[in-house]
């Protein structure tokens, strides 16, 4: 809701600041539970969980609890949000950005790292993959936050959480809060947070 735009916006960009991609600006609409996007798979309407429109940007912000297709669902909601965003008559070079963010709280998608955040972009594999990667676009780009991975790394509201938003996003997400005092000490480090220790 419009009520939550300071703190949807907070997250988000917390998120896109870890990883090097430009934050949103003002939110100029937000949309949970987003069913705009046509067509069905498995009998289902695709939704998305929160959609954040700023500046041209889209943003999908997505809850998941199990991994099961999360690789292909969450391809199929950005193709659908850019081609929304895009509308009829768009030069190619004039394309939306759409940003899914994935925050998954289930087993590990990526269980070859330890690292909990990942980042995906359409790239060409040069020679086959033999070569590295080069070009693309990023008009489509994607976040993917394994929240279990850092449930097991983070278990207390210490130096680095207080240390970096991201973190502590993180941390409210995995354990909460511990108390009343936890909750203001993060507010009053990060501004952002500040309208959800009022909540409380």
């Amino acid at each position: 809701s419009r009520e939550s735009a300071g703190l949807t916006r907070g997250l988000i960009n917390a998120v896109l600041r870890s990883v090097g991609i430009a934050e949103i600006g003002d939110i100029e609409s937000i949309e949970p539970e987003h069913t705009s996007v046509s067509g069905s798979v498995g009998c289902k309407t695709p939704r998305v969980d929160v959609k954040v429109v700023s500046a041209g940007r889209t943003v999908d912000l997505e809850a998941q609890t199990y991994d099961d297709n999360v690789n292909n669902r969450v391809l199929l909601y950005a193709s659908k949000l850019l081609g929304e965003a895009a509308g009829a008559g768009v030069e190619y070079g004039d394309l939306p950005q759409v940003i899914v963010i994935v925050l998954l709280d289930s087993k590990a998608l990526i269980s070859q790292s330890e690292e909990y955040v990942h980042t995906g972009r359409m790239h060409w594999e040069v020679g086959g993959g033999k070569g590295g990667y080069a070009g693309g676009s990023d008009r489509m780009l994607f976040v993917l936050v394994e929240l279990e991975k850092f449930r097991k790394r983070y278990t207390a509201l210490g130096g680095d959480v207080l240390d970096d938003e991201m973190l502590a996003w993180m941390y409210l997400l995995t354990k909460g809060f511990e108390s009343k005092e936890e909750i203001m000490e993060l507010a009053e480090k990060f501004h952002t947070m500040e309208e959800f220790a009022d909540l409380y």
